[in-house]
């Protein structure tokens, strides 16, 4: 904790313990990007740390073709993560892990996630308060492939209001399977 480094963490195909939000380094004195991800990224609770919670000035983007998750670490399955900055950006966005048997990673958006135009992907539970803030371009994709390549339905997403998407690939859908 304390990491006085400014200028923001860029994620590149890389996973990061982070114990509090002050291992990312300075707050920024007002909302903006500050975390920026790309290829295959993650932020992770260290050791098993159930609650992580991200300052509402430290922004994170989400680079096209990027996959950004939150997760535990050493199998630590029920964290939850509170983002309470702003999300933007065209990549996808795994919220946490669903072990089964009822345990469940719990990512939490409080922010602004407006600008978000790339892919929710639910594997745990993914809390959005209000659903009106999802992006009308946003994708939304339930369930994921086993080794078999059957569908295997996982995640929830919690939210008030409703979500209107139709089925379909392209932006602005939801997504089944």
């Amino acid at each position: 904790t304390g990491n006085t480094y400014s200028g923001g963490t860029y994620l590149n195909d890389a996973a990061i313990d982070v114990m509090d939000d002050g291992v990312l380094g300075a707050v920024p004195a007002e909302p903006t990007v500050n975390i920026v991800a790309q290829g295959i990224s993650q932020i992770r609770a260290k050791n098993g740390k159930a609650q992580l919670t991200l300052h509402e000035n430290r922004g994170i983007y989400i680079a096209r073709d990027a996959v950004f998750s939150f997760a535990g670490d050493r199998g630590a399955y029920q964290v939850t993560t509170t983002v309470n900055g702003p999300v933007s950006g065209y990549g996808a966005l795994i919220s946490a892990e669903w072990a089964g048997g009822g345990k469940a990673g719990i990512v939490e958006l409080n922010g602004d996630i407006s600008a978000f135009h790339g892919i929710y992907f639910p594997m745990g539970i993914l809390r959005i308060p209000d659903a009106a803030q999802i992006s009308p371009r946003a994708r939304i994709h339930f369930g994921e492939m086993d080794e078999n390549d059957t569908g295997v339905g996982e995640g929830i997403i919690e939210t008030s209001g409703v979500i209107d998407r139709r089925g379909g690939c392209e932006a602005g859908v939801g997504v089944w399977g």
